[in-house]
């Protein structure tokens, strides 16, 4: 019964607008995907296709399976430029379907736990056909919120109901409503299949790392650059910041630190800082393992003193847990953001005015933009730091503003890289807001970086702003990855 009121329920908020549909990609998958080559995947009770879409855009191969036809129909639209497999079904009745399966990554968000204790069984021998030996399975499922209560499914119980199939590797608590995130290994029927509760199957021995450490960033990116560049987009922020201290050394403490560690001989993890600012992290792939506490042993051996971390999550974490050990700091979440990029425009100009670059009677309306942008950012900024980079970006020609008979709003370009550019510090005053000029300063700043032949844009956003995310993605902007940014404790 409780099942069918639930699919009652669940069928009639696709009439309207379900408050579970943000239209912006779940930040696990995001984060879960980053490092996998391309492959099959497949969305189980995937409503209307945000996260399939995001998939197909990154070149996977994607099934839907929904047993409501109107969300089905707006997955469709949704992904009309691609070739989805798209079916109006009973997931308590995989086994029974004609899929292009066997699939590298399935998804559940919010379906299972909808479902009664035997649908639940149902669900998972059908799943284990098909999904490929060592092939991931993220879920996500309310708990209870109470003793007796039904609407949830315990950890316990989510165990024992997949245990024969699969093996569970990570889980994360969610925030909000009771539940949680479950990452799943398919086994591989195999004595010699290991997969440790570490974050990831992947594991290397910490007597094969090695740490170098470099005298400037020309040497650092004549080691790093290749390994950094093959992965361009989401090193952009590492690469971008070598190139300016490369470019302006005097802007720079005499000082910084960039480091690589090898594991068994190949890159397995890159770091620089720029003293005061955070340490930034980038892996190989889901080759870095242990060499966080390689890292972490060099930069405590040498004295660095470390403010804070910033990284893809699971790296960032990893990181600064490791750093804590070893130095006896305290780190603690800032500010979790998604990385985007933009190879086209998809908006026009909906606002008023035109782009230009800032003049140097402008100086002073940067300045205080700047450190308003950056009050509202960090909830706090330094004055002078605030003055000192706005007068560099406009010295530069990267500072340009949004203008309708008078600057309304400002925007950078900054950090290039070999192919691309970072698009930052966007801020309009509050008198000039909601009226659309954030939207056109940015996209027109992107035509004009594009036309002058980069090939891509890059912009960070917060995860906690879902308007500026759902903004940029109209824009044309797309997610690559979420990073998580880590500040040390006050008093440690």
């Amino acid at each position: 019964m409780k099942s069918h009121l639930f699919r009652l329920w669940y069928s009639i908020q696709y009439w309207f607008h379900p408050p579970w549909d943000t239209g912006i990609p779940a930040p696990e998958l995001v984060r879960t995907i980053a490092d996998l080559p391309p492959g099959r995947a497949i969305d189980i009770g995937c409503g209307t296709g945000t996260n399939l879409r995001f998939l197909a855009e990154r070149e996977w191969r994607v099934t839907g399976v929904d047993f409501t036809p109107r969300a089905i129909a707006k997955a469709r639209r949704k992904l009309s430029s691609f070739s989805p497999t798209l079916i109006v079904a009973d997931v308590t009745d995989l086994a029974s379907l004609s899929l292009p399966g066997p699939y590298d990554l399935a998804l559940d968000m919010g379906c299972f736990h909808g479902l009664s204790p035997e649908e639940r069984k149902r669900y998972a021998a059908g799943l284990a056909r098909w999904i490929r030996p060592g092939g991931i399975y993220l879920l996500y499922a309310w708990q209870p919120a109470f003793p007796g209560d039904s609407d949830g499914v315990s950890r316990e119980n989510v165990g024992r109901c997949f245990s024969k199939d699969f093996v569970l590797w990570r889980y994360e608590q969610g925030t909000g409503h009771p539940s949680a995130w479950y990452y799943f290994h398919r086994k591989k029927f195999s004595k010699r299949t290991d997969f440790r509760n570490s974050g990831s199957p992947l594991k290397r021995s910490a007597e094969s790392m090695k740490v170098h450490s470099y005298n400037d960033a020309v040497e650092f990116l004549a080691s790093a650059g290749p390994a950094l560049e093959a992965r361009e987009v989401l090193n952009s922020l590492m690469l971008g910041i070598c190139g300016q201290i490369v470019k302006h050394p005097e802007r720079y403490p005499p000082k910084v630190c960039l480091k690589t560690v090898e594991a068994a001989g190949a890159p397995a993890l890159a770091a620089t800082m720029t003293p005061p600012q955070k340490l930034i992290v980038a892996g190989a792939g889901e080759a870095w393992g242990e060499s966080t506490e390689a890292l972490a042993a060099s930069l405590i051996h040498e004295g660095w003193r470390i403010s804070g971390v910033i990284g893809p999550g699971p790296l960032a974490g990893a990181v600064s847990e490791k750093l804590a050990a070893a130095g006896g700091c305290r780190f603690q979440t800032e500010h979790r953001l998604r990385l985007y990029s933009l190879s086209g425009v998809e908006t026009a100009v909906g606002a008023r005015g035109r782009l230009r670059q800032a003049s140097a009677a402008e100086l002073e309306t940067a300045r205080v933009w700047w450190h308003a942008a950056r009050v509202e950012m960090f909830g706090k900024a330094d004055l002078e730091e605030s003055r000192r980079s706005a007068g560099y970006r406009l010295g530069d020609g990267e500072l340009y503003l949004w203008e309708d008979r008078e600057p309304v709003c400002m925007a950078v370009s900054t950090r290039p890289t070999k192919s691309g550019i970072c698009i930052g510090m966007v801020y309009t005053p509050p008198d000039f807001r909601n009226r659309g000029y954030a939207t056109a300063c940015v996209g027109e700043l992107c035509r004009r970086m594009l036309s002058e032949g980069r090939a891509f844009c890059t912009l960070f956003a917060d995860l906690a702003n879902p308007i500026s995310n759902r903004i940029y993605m109209n824009i044309g902007f797309r997610p690559v990855g979420d990073f998580e940014e880590y500040g040390v404790l006050e008093g440690d």
